[in-house]
């Protein structure tokens, strides 16, 4: 089966994200909060901001959670509590650009059927076809790298381009929070610490009265990919990949990376998710 896995990953990812249990972001309550703001950041899964299901603190399966603003890195752990909604309440002390960081890391079982409504839904019939002989479901371990970018007064600095040295995740090469209308934004996706090509990554835009946009990119041979601030709103990018797992008591690994910011003119942008159009959340 390990064969066929291979020949079965190697097109799933021709065609984009594939199935998971989950892909997570996080969204905080303010991109743009005053130095010694308590802000609320809440941990969502979803694949799109509409559709993102609100997650409690879970200690079992978050193995990392940072501040990073140039300095050493703020661990954040102590600050999380079991059950916690929204996931963390974080007091600013510093000024600039911020980096919030959550790793979380599980392992599930996917059902075969679902998995195969994937395959069919991006074209891959005779590749879902060929699975229907295989087990009822597939033990999967996911590892989700999220990181949310916030500019505390200022945005000065440059934390947003500085890899985690986690083994899948995005970073910008330049700094959204001084762009203006039209401007290029670099991201580039690591893989192991090293660039990867031909990797799908979806770019979703919110606008503050909620309307979402959304856009499907490919890594370049240099791991990077794209885009303008063509709108304000909150931009989210996410990614994520497949391979067959080398432990034998599992059938996948994977790894999802997602990187939520805000663009705005006159950086400013709505304090409240009632205001933001995501008032459903709490």
């Amino acid at each position: 089966m390990k064969n066929f896995l291979l020949i079965l990953i190697f097109l799933t990812c021709a065609v984009g994200s594939a199935y998971s249990q989950a892909d997570y972001f996080l969204l905080p309550e303010n991109f743009f909060p005053q130095k010694g703001d308590n802000l609320n950041l809440h941990l969502l899964s979803g694949n799109s901001f509409s559709k993102g299901q609100e997650q409690q603190y879970d200690a079992k399966t978050i193995t990392k959670a940072l501040l990073l603003d140039g300095g050493k890195p703020d661990d954040l752990s102590a600050a999380f509590k079991q059950g916690n909604l929204p996931a963390l309440t974080s007091k600013l002390s510093g000024t600039g650009m911020a980096l919030f960081a959550v790793v979380n890391q599980q392992t599930a079982d996917i059902d075969r059927k679902p998995f195969i409504n994937y395959l069919t839904d991006n074209g891959l019939d005779k590749t879902a076809e060929g699975l229907k002989q295989f087990q009822q479901s597939f033990k999967q371990k996911t590892t989700n790298v999220m990181k949310s970018l916030v500019a505390i007064e200022k945005n000065s600095g440059g934390v947003q381009e500085k890899p985690l040295k986690e083994d899948f995740e995005l970073i910008l090469k330049q700094n959204p929070y001084k762009g203006n209308y039209g401007d290029d934004i670099t991201a580039v996706l690591l893989f192991k610490g090293q660039p990867i090509k031909g990797e799908k990554v979806t770019l979703l835009i919110r606008s503050p009265k909620g309307t979402e946009f959304s856009q499907l990119l490919a890594t370049d041979e240099t791991g990077a990919v794209f885009l303008k601030l063509s709108r304000e709103g909150t931009y989210m990018l996410q990614s994520i990949h497949i391979e067959p797992a080398k432990d034998q008591t599992l059938d996948f690994e994977a790894w999802q990376t997602s990187f939520t910011f805000a663009f705005s003119s006159t950086n400013t942008m709505p304090n409240s998710y009632k205001e933001f159009g995501m008032g459903n959340l709490h």
